[in-house]
């Protein structure tokens, strides 16, 4: 079927023509309400796949957790770098003691990771542009070597490292399984979603910025599911950060299973919906709305934005802001390079 066989008639009628005016606001309405209920169908049908799986996701999600005192170190590897950022001169132990440069010529490739990200990071903060360059590198290494360390037996702990998760309330692993259903539900929907949403849209567009829309709906899926791939991979330091200041307490680590799952979903969505900043950008360029000098001109003032946005979306640490802020500002540079590219690309057109 085509794709134009899916179209009322009033709707076909202003696709065809060569701008918006064709459709009355009930038209438009009607329009809106047959896009929503196709995107929310899918994503209920996604959703029951979604709660068969729940328990392979939920495995998922806890294998995001602190596993021993190694990844708990991890934790205050990053804890005694922000606190050194900030002007202090101590790293923190687990313990809740000062830690001291590691000295020992056996060290585990978890620890060797540890200390080459932390120096990068202290090199890169001084102004090396060197170790700017080589801190991506240093933290897959140290994630790679988190994750063999959660594989290895002998890496286990006891309990007061190990962070365990627990239900509260008689409902509450049904409560569980359906959010796990509803966010797999709205993340394998995001293709349906996002193409009834440009869909909506593109009969009030010109021609021109037809062809536009339909070159953005497969580039909108894929940079969402790198924002929600790229929150994945940095969740382990996230929780080995919390798990740190727990540790500190000497407190028993015992998570609601509810809320960490809410905490682990909010993250892998704000992820994803971060990645769409240069999608947006090259869009906007394309139609004359921005150019990359308004984005360059606005520079300081979008870092302002960032930083607020992830101060709203993230837990009230420094650590979740600076891994979920760093990105949108690199994502804001590739946005400039990305909208002068649609710019360049719409000039010769």
């Amino acid at each position: 079927m085509s794709r134009d066989a899916s179209l009322t008639p009033a709707v076909r009628a202003e696709a065809e023509s060569d701008g918006p005016g064709a459709m009355t606001f009930l038209d438009h309405l009607e329009e809106l309400r047959r896009r929503l209920l196709v995107a929310v169908v899918s994503v209920f049908i996604f959703a029951g796949v979604g709660y068969h799986f729940a328990p392979t996701v939920f495995g998922m999600a806890m294998g995001r957790m602190p596993q021993n005192a190694d990844q708990v170190d991890i934790g205050s590897e990053l804890r005694g770098f922000i606190y050194r950022w900030v002007g202090g001169n101590e790293s923190v132990h687990a313990s809740g003691t000062p830690l001291e440069a590691p000295s020992s010529p056996e060290m585990s490739p978890l620890e060797l990771a540890q200390a080459a990200l932390d120096s990068l990071l202290a090199r890169a903060f001084a102004g090396d542009s060197t170790a700017q360059r080589e801190v991506a590198g240093a933290i897959t290494a140290l994630v790679d070597a988190e994750r063999v360390a959660v594989s290895d037996p002998s890496t286990a702990e006891p309990a007061g490292h190990k962070a365990e998760l627990i239900v509260t309330s008689p409902a509450g692993a049904v409560i569980t399984k359906l959010k796990i259903a509803a966010f797999v539900g709205v993340v394998l929907s995001t293709p349906v979603i996002f193409y009834q949403m440009w869909m909506f849209v593109m009969p009030g567009l010109l021609k021109n910025e037809r062809r536009i829309v339909l070159l953005l709906v497969a580039p909108t899926t894929i940079f969402f599911a790198l924002g929600v791939y790229f929150s994945f991979l940095i969740l382990p330091l996230i929780t080995a950060f919390f798990s740190s200041v727990a540790a500190d307490l000497g407190t028993e680590q015992r998570w609601i299973a509810d809320d960490y799952l809410s905490f682990v979903l909010k993250m892998l969505l704000v992820g994803g919906c971060s990645f769409q900043l240069p999608v947006v950008s090259y869009g906007l360029a394309s139609v004359g709305l921005i150019g990359p000098q308004t984005l360059r001109r606005h520079r300081r003032i979008a870092v302002v934005v960032i930083l607020i946005f992830a101060a709203a979306f993230t837990p009230p640490d420094p650590l979740s802001m600076l891994f979920m802020g760093m990105p949108l500002m690199v994502l804001y540079e590739i946005s400039i390079l990305v909208a002068a590219f649609a710019r360049r690309k719409a000039e010769e057109s």
